[in-house]
């Protein structure tokens, strides 16, 4: 379901996470995601590594689509 560069967040697990917008490349990897805590955005231009914000957040014009609007935001990087 994942490989090493496309992996599901520490804080979520295979069974909550919604995936909310898929790669359009030959990949198919998730870019957006939620579950029932936070909003996830896995970063297409660093390596292993995803963001993170509450969905609680407290952001003005926030799209869960759109990783520049997002304010309160939390980096994760695999190693």
């Amino acid at each position: 379901m994942t490989d090493s560069s496309n992996y599901i967040p520490e804080d979520s697990n295979i069974l909550t996470l919604k995936i909310t917008q898929v790669d359009e490349g030959s990949g198919g990897y998730w870019r957006y995601a939620q579950d029932h805590k936070n909003y996830y955005y896995f970063s297409e231009k660093e390596v292993n590594t995803y963001y993170q914000i509450a969905l609680n957040h407290h952001c003005e014009n926030f799209n869960k689509l759109d990783v520049q609007t997002w304010c309160e935001v939390k980096k994760f990087q695999r190693k």
